[in-house]
């Protein structure tokens, strides 16, 4: 459950409009973020598209996580 909850921490830090879910454009403005956190932002459109499961233009909080978890993205424990 822990692994969730470090998720909703990443995904709120990311959903700058606190609309609970990921534009591109916030997806791209955290790119730096997300590399920090071990996740290969080389490719950032492609990453938007893998996470973004039902390919509506918008990532919500489940598939974001289900995401982080192939991505074993890992928070640092500072964050």
């Amino acid at each position: 459950m822990r692994q969730y909850y470090e998720y909703w921490v990443a995904f709120d830090q990311i959903d700058l409009d606190s609309d609970r879910r990921l534009s591109y454009k916030e997806f791209e403005f955290a790119i730096p973020i997300l590399k920090r956190w071990g996740v290969d932002m080389s490719d950032p459109k492609a990453k938007f598209k893998e996470c973004d499961h039902d390919g509506k233009g918008m990532i919500l909080f489940d598939e974001f996580s289900h995401w982080a978890i192939k991505q074993n993205m890992k928070l640092p424990e500072e964050e």
